[in-house]
């Protein structure tokens, strides 16, 4: 179920009340406690305006908590999980928590995730799909490698563009590539969720 907060009060002061008020204090001719009363805005507020910018500068505070990623960064996070899916890898809910903890780690972004588990919390999962409705989460039908690969002419170059381009990046030596293709090991597993660009 999204997740979805809704403000059970507004505020009751406008961007030039504020800027009023915090003139005032700033040239002593009202306490804090005077003009959060005079103007009917929080002592926190002020307090914060004041101490950051002086009257002029002041902007409209953004009330809520701030997000952890900015839109550039949810972007790449976008395009991971594209990426991913077209090298035919599917990402699930619990991998793409844990590459949000570890962006924002990489980062040195504040956040509040998990610590212990190492991955981001379900309610920002909620918030991020919301967001980004060009990806959507299901479970994909079992398919062999041999049957996506010879799907067609374009999906079999585009596969061993990828296997190419893994290759140089890796240099695999000869000991690490097996030919599963006749064995009794099956390469079709059983699909958790994962997310996929909406078709």
């Amino acid at each position: 179920m999204l997740r979805t907060y809704k403000r059970k009060t507004e505020k009751k002061y406008n961007l030039d009340t504020l800027k009023i008020a915090v003139r005032e204090i700033q040239d002593k001719k009202i306490s804090f406690r005077q003009a959060a009363e005079k103007y009917n805005i929080p002592r926190a507020t002020l307090f914060d305006q004041v101490k950051k910018y002086g009257a002029d500068d002041i902007t409209d505070p953004k009330r809520g908590t701030k997000p952890v990623f900015n839109e550039s960064q949810e972007q790449e996070l976008v395009q991971h999980i594209l990426k991913a899916c077209r090298n035919y890898y599917g990402i699930t809910i619990p991998t793409l928590r844990k590459i949000a903890y570890d962006f924002a780690n990489a980062n040195n972004l504040k956040h509040r995730f998990d610590k212990e588990s190492k991955m981001a919390g379900m309610d920002w999962y909620y918030s991020f799909m919301a967001r980004h409705p060009e990806i959507l989460l299901r479970r994909p039908e079992a398919t062999s490698l041999s049957r996506i690969t010879a799907f067609n002419k374009d999906e079999t170059d585009i596969f061993f563009d990828n296997l190419t381009q893994l290759m140089v990046k890796y240099r695999f030596g000869s000991d690490a590539i097996y030919n599963v293709d006749e064995t009794g090991i099956s390469t079709v597993q059983k699909s958790p969720e994962f997310w996929l660009p909406k078709a």
